[in-house]
């Protein structure tokens, strides 16, 4: 049991050399696996320099590479790995079969799907390695769970996602291909039904150690009690179950804990000292995790004692918080810049401040950031109107893609049968609606809002757009807090760009050339050799990092906890997700929430509350 800043990779080398050089096992019966390719390479890499890449056969591999190979080498199926290009694109056809056109497009919609998927195949218990295809089935697991339902409210209803899954498992067994969740899957249905090829790897691999054991799912626990096998087995697990975060990929911190009941020789060590926090931050990180109930209770102390107190900061709006961190951060000096974090909670936060740094002149980083994807929409999306609006004014027509992209944002009800061909004109289509008065009209106005569009300067335009048509509220509905004043931001910028344009194709030229996802680097940084720079980053993709100073904004109802969470699993995830913020820092900790105005108030997140943070409706804060 391993807490944050213990030394667990330094055990697992360790323990490695010790199997070899005091043991004296062969270095080919020990298998190590690791959940990416990244700490896979990391791991062998400290291994080979601890013993001088001596016991080059130690197989060092992710449960992926691993599995993947037992099957190649084990089955006589002839599969390939569906690549993440080809499933994209399968996905978005099948939302395209079931949905509006629009959601087709919707790059974020179809990774929700695609983690439903995953998350359905990682949890299934049924026998069969085939994936259920049946809708009726799929729905009912669905609606009982609270991920794969919050999942369902993107989508028309939860038959939709049901016919989604079965209809992308049908395409992938007629194509012979398989995706990572069908790896396992398989592997593990190979390993049940041939004993022969079982009894192969349980004697090839007779060492099996485990690195980040509280991310595992139940399909490759099963895969690891069948290959370390009942007799004996010699299993070395390493993990926390305070830090496992990646429950929307199947992860379960309760697989720790069958360990105790599925081995009952199992020995359990407590690497109870943090190396990394301070004692302040050691203390009020395990101040607020303990206020989960499901988990192994555990004492940590701090090896650096004192420190300096953490803080906790309230301000009344976004600005205020960007305006903070900017007057932090700005005070820094190159170094104590490159040894700082600001850690959000998404990647829609996140890209906001990188935003602001960006204009302020102060040099970021990010890690594992996902493409700006906000970003990316909103710019086809304006520049799909700008299209419009130039050709409904100058031909009564348009091109399609951009008809089709557009045409429902906001809602208009327009039907893909009303658009036929590479030219849609826009008579064609009122005369398609002749027999309903109500959709004539409505595409009367559109098409009125167009030219009235193109007949604007470029800046006015754009707010046209925003405001008077209703582009900005249809694409903030339904959205939260933090993504929502992602899209406002960037469409601030667009039109402070079409401020300084002269025509519609100038500001399309524009955009066109300007990157939809931008670099991970602020304007000005040096090359790629160049490490400085505040890290801007999630808290997901923070996992495994350190750093002396760490800022952690917007901790806010809402946001984590995420207002899409609704049981209380998911609720100790989220506080889960906060510890491991947390304890990234190693010297200085500033965690923020926004209390709100009067007219808006805020609640500051619930496991604040352990730190002595009050919500402003009970009580002081």
């Amino acid at each position: 049991m391993a807490g944050p800043g213990s030394g667990k990779t330094f055990v697992l080398v360790e323990r490695i050399r010790y199997l070899i050089e005091t043991k004296h096992f062969p270095p080919s019966s020990i298998l190590v696996l690791t959940f990416s390719k990244a700490a896979a390479l990391e791991m062998k890499g400290r291994f080979g320099k601890l013993t001088n890449k001596r016991y080059q056969e130690v197989v060092f591999g992710t449960f992926h590479s691993v599995f993947f190979r037992i099957l190649l080498e084990s089955s006589a199926d002839r599969l390939s790995i569906i690549s993440s290009s080809e499933q994209l694109s399968l996905i978005k056809h099948l939302i395209n079969c079931y949905e509006n056109p629009e959601k087709a497009e919707n790059e974020i919609l179809a990774d929700s799907a695609s983690s439903a998927i995953a998350y359905i195949k990682s949890n299934l218990k049924e026998s069969s390695s085939q994936f259920i295809t049946d809708h009726d089935r799929l729905h009912e697991i669905i609606v009982k769970n609270s991920y794969l339902r919050s999942v369902s409210r993107s989508f028309s209803s939860p038959y939709v996602l049901a016919g989604i899954c079965g209809d992308y498992d049908k395409f992938l067994s007629e194509n012979s291909k398989i995706d990572f969740e069908d790896m396992i899957l398989r592997c593990r249905m190979l390993l049940e039904s041939e004993p022969d090829v079982l009894h192969k790897w349980q004697d090839k691999f007779r060492h099996i150690l485990v690195d980040e054991f509280q991310d595992i799912n139940s399909q490759q626990y099963k895969i690891i009690r069948l290959i370390s096998g009942d007799n004996d087995p010699d299993l070395f697990a390493v993990g926390d179950d305070d830090q496992s975060i990646y429950g929307f990929r199947g992860s379960d911190p309760a697989v720790m804990r069958l360990l105790k009941e599925d081995y009952e020789s199992l020995q359990q060590i407590l690497l109870d000292i943090n190396y990394r926090c301070s004692e302040e931050i050691t203390s009020a990180s395990l101040s607020v995790i303990s206020e989960n109930k499901n988990r192994f209770v555990k004492q940590i102390k701090a090896f650096n004692k004192g420190g300096e107190p953490i803080k906790i900061v309230s301000l009344p709006e976004e600005k205020d918080e960007y305006d903070y961190l900017c007057h932090a951060l700005g005070s820094y000096s190159p170094a104590e810049l490159s040894d700082s974090a600001v850690i959000f909670r998404n990647h829609a936060q996140a890209a906001s401040l990188c935003t602001r740094l960006q204009n302020e002149g102060i040099k970021y980083r990010r890690r594992g950031a996902a493409p700006d994807r906000i970003r990316k929409e909103i710019t086809k999306d304006v520049i799909s109107y700008l299209n419009l609006a130039i050709l409904a004014n100058s031909e009564n027509a348009c091109s399609r893609p951009d008809m089709y992209r557009v045409m429902n944002i906001p809602q208009r009800y327009i039907s893909r049968e009303a658009i036929a061909g590479n030219i849609v004109c826009f008579d064609k289509v009122i005369r398609y609606y002749s027999d309903r008065k109500y959709m004539s009209d409505i595409i009367t106005v559109f098409i009125d809002d167009l030219r009235c569009m193109a007949h604007l300067r470029p800046k006015l335009a754009i707010r046209f757009m925003r405001k008077s048509i209703g582009y900005e509220n249809a694409v903030m509905s339904g959205k939260s807090m933090s993504v929502r004043s992602r899209i406002s931001a960037v469409l601030d910028e667009i039109e402070e760009k079409a401020g300084k344009t002269s025509s519609h194709k100038e500001l399309i030229s524009v955009m066109e050339e300007s990157p939809a996802e931008k670099s991970d680097r602020s304007i000005g940084s040096a090359g790629d050799d160049d490490n400085s720079g505040v890290y801007v980053i999630t808290m997901h993709a923070s996992k495994g990092l350190e750093f002396g100073r760490v800022f952690l904004p917007d901790l806010n109802e809402g946001i984590i906890p995420s207002r899409k969470i609704r049981d209380e699993a998911g609720i100790e995830e989220e506080r889960r997700l906060l510890y491991v913020a947390m304890t990234r820092a190693k010297k200085m900790l500033t965690l923020i929430y926004i209390d709100g105005t009067k007219e808006n108030p805020r609640k500051p997140s619930r496991f604040l509350k352990a730190l002595g943070v009050i919500d402003h409706e009970e009580g002081q804060t």
